[in-house]
């Protein structure tokens, strides 16, 4: 139910009316918003659709090169570049200092 409510102005000619609506408040508002979370919900669901895959991929082995090393450190850092009077980041990665079991030469890598 909508309630309208005559305005005027005091420098309207009085054949000017302005009507104002005031809308009563309303349980809709919260309404709408419950069925939204419900279909929100419902696009959540697991609808038990299986989809076969289209190309088979086999299994490969993939070799880090770090088989026959064993890890000194293991640090999480940031590598610089010194550049034109400046250091600039270059990237963020993990820092391992390899040891060879059967040299025992050491190397750095990062990635």
């Amino acid at each position: 139910m909508v309630d309208k409510t005559a305005v005027a102005t005091a420098t309207a000619p009085p054949t000017r009316v302005l009507f104002v609506e005031e809308e009563e408040p309303t349980t809709l508002k919260k309404e709408e918003e419950e069925e939204d979370d419900s279909r929100a919900a419902v696009e959540d669901e697991d609808t038990g659709a299986q989809v076969a895959p289209i190309v088979k991929l086999q299994e490969v082995a993939v070799t880090t090169g770090e088989e026959n090393e064993d890890i000194l450190i293991d640090l999480k850092s940031k590598l610089y570049r010194f550049d034109k009077d400046q250091w600039k980041e270059r990237g963020v990665g993990t820092v391992k200092l390899l040891k060879h079991k059967e040299t025992g030469k050491v190397r750095l890598v990062m990635r």
